[in-house]
């Protein structure tokens, strides 16, 4: 579980629930956040979810002012997202080997279009040990 972890928090999130609540002080070293800083005023304290609406508001606002701008803070944090989603997706793929599940059912997970940040928290889970070894079917109706 703490390869998991160490996954998780090389692409700047974190894997628990209770810890993603507090907001991430490597979040706030961020290129889009330090560009969000730049634009509007970011409130310290506040987590991912909170900034990513400020982002989308600041976007938003930025389309009619300054198009360039708008653009860049928008592909910059396209690139964040790609990478932490990435770094959730191979945490997933890590749980399920450590689950001894087929690769079979990786691919079922994947392709159900889950939030693969929760998937990584749901599959940590106590809950996770008795799917161990289970058919793709299986483990697909407790994800869902």
């Amino acid at each position: 579980m703490s390869s998991l972890q160490n996954a998780l928090r090389g692409a700047g999130i974190q894997s628990d629930a209770r810890v993603e609540s507090k907001a991430d002080d490597g979040l706030y070293q961020t290129e889009w956040v330090r560009l969000l800083s730049r634009l509007t005023a970011v409130p310290k304290g506040k987590g991912a979810a909170h900034l990513e609406n400020l982002l989308h508001k600041t976007v938003k606002d930025l389309k009619k002012k300054d198009k360039r701008s708008s653009r860049q803070l928008a592909d910059l944090h396209g690139a964040w997202r790609k990478k932490v989603d990435k770094a959730a997706w191979a945490a997933v793929k890590l749980r399920c080997a450590e689950l001894d599940l087929s690769d079979k059912a990786y691919r079922s997970i994947k392709q159900s279009f889950q939030d693969p940040h929760k998937l990584v928290t749901k599959l940590q889970t106590r809950r996770a040990e008795e799917y161990r070894g289970s058919s793709p079917k299986r483990l697909m109706e407790w994800l869902r």
